[in-house]
């Protein structure tokens, strides 16, 4: 089935977790002959933007309010059949209530996220996105169970699991020693990693608490990929405060993060929340020991190098754990085992590619809205 599709993402940028998922998907949705474009918050050249632009595809970016006008003529004339939203914000909302006026036949609300409340801020968004956003839309998508009930509550929506590609994230020696000699790290040197941005979520002073901690008791060093400027600052602060600069490696964003899991010995992401969290299946892809908080969702446990441990009764639990991993050699038996698992388990993009066109085409000729 031919389709049009406008597809709402932050950006589309390779360090995206959104945009990693849905251009997973992309090349099918091409290979059935669907047009496909993109609404953006951000715009950043990467090999998905050059993808798209192989494609024909289009982008239109949302900078402000004045470029209302600019959304509602791609909606009301843009004859596309599907409209699907993955991240709540003002251009949603905007795109939501243009596709409902022109009468979209589809539209898709997508979570990726599950509900928390930490912050009013947060708090704001979950009872804008519900009014402005879900209430508006007709049909629903999650990335688990959890992501879905919590944002849809009774209402019924299909999940789309984060998948990857595999062959990318597995375990490869010549890659570690590259990016270990780039940050001249010892081999003696243990290394916790994380991937993931400067935000609150991420609950980043825990895992630089980890740290401080852990250096007491080993050589270590903690590599940071990816970044925002959410929570840099106080972030930095803390850094600079405790002494840790020599300790943590901030590799900022980057165009493949694939890479910079060889480097790691072992692999940890605290949050207060998380739909999924696609860097624990990473991770996990590589051999890694991965390490993520009670409120990551099951779904991230795919392999038993998962483990879930609490965060509110201090990092003693963390360190302990941790502190019985070894550094890695060129031993890739647990990426090899890790593979199967999340081949089996529907999260590797080899036998998962087409399960976004399967949705849109069920969505599509489902006659309820």
């Amino acid at each position: 089935m031919k389709l049009k599709i406008l597809i709402q993402t932050p950006d589309l940028s390779e360090g995206d977790g959104i945009a990693n998922v849905i251009m997973g998907q992309y090349d099918e949705l091409i290979k059935n002959e669907c047009i496909v474009d993109f609404a953006e918050n951000d715009h950043n050249a990467s090999i998905y933007t050059d993808k798209v632009d192989k494609n024909g595809g289009n982008f239109i970016l949302f900078g402000s309010l004045k470029d209302r006008r600019k959304i509602k003529n791609l909606i009301k004339y843009g004859n596309y059949d599907i409209v699907h939203i993955n991240y709540g914000c003002l251009l949603s909302y905007i795109l939501v209530y243009y596709a409902k006026k022109y009468k979209v036949k589809k539209i898709i609300w997508h979570s990726h996220n599950t509900k928390h409340n930490i912050t009013l801020k947060n708090k704001i968004r979950h009872y804008l996105n519900y009014f402005f956003g879900v209430k508006k839309s007709n049909c629903y998508l999650a990335c688990t169970e959890k992501a879905g009930k919590d944002i849809f509550g009774n209402k019924s929506f299909k999940i789309l699991n984060n998948a990857i590609n595999t062959k990318k994230f597995s375990f490869n020696y010549e890659k570690r020693t590259a990016i270990r000699n780039k940050y001249k790290i010892e081999d003696d040197c243990f290394v916790i990693g994380t991937v993931c941005r400067y935000s609150i979520q991420k609950n980043p002073i825990f895992m630089l608490d980890i740290i401080k901690e852990m250096k007491k008791h080993r050589k270590i060093k903690f590599m940071w990929v990816g970044s925002s400027n959410d929570y840099a600052k106080e972030i930095f602060d803390y850094i600079e405060k405790n002494n840790l600069k020599d300790d943590v490696i901030l590799v900022g964003k980057v165009s493949d993060t694939s890479t910079y899991y060889n480097a790691m010995d072992s692999f940890i992401m605290p949050s207060f929340w998380e739909g999924l969290g696609i860097a624990y299946i990473e991770a996990q892809a590589n051999g890694l020991p991965t390490y993520g908080s009670n409120a990551v969702p099951k779904e991230a446990a795919l392999t038993k190098l998962f483990s879930s441990l609490p965060i509110d009764k201090g990092i003693s639990i963390w360190v302990n754990k941790i502190m019985k991993n070894n550094i890695r050699t060129d031993e890739k038996d647990s990426s090899i085992y890790a593979m199967k698992q999340i081949f089996n388990n529907g999260y590797a993009l080899e036998n998962y590619c087409g399960k976004l066109y399967e949705i849109y085409t069920y969505f599509f000729n489902d006659s309820e809205e």
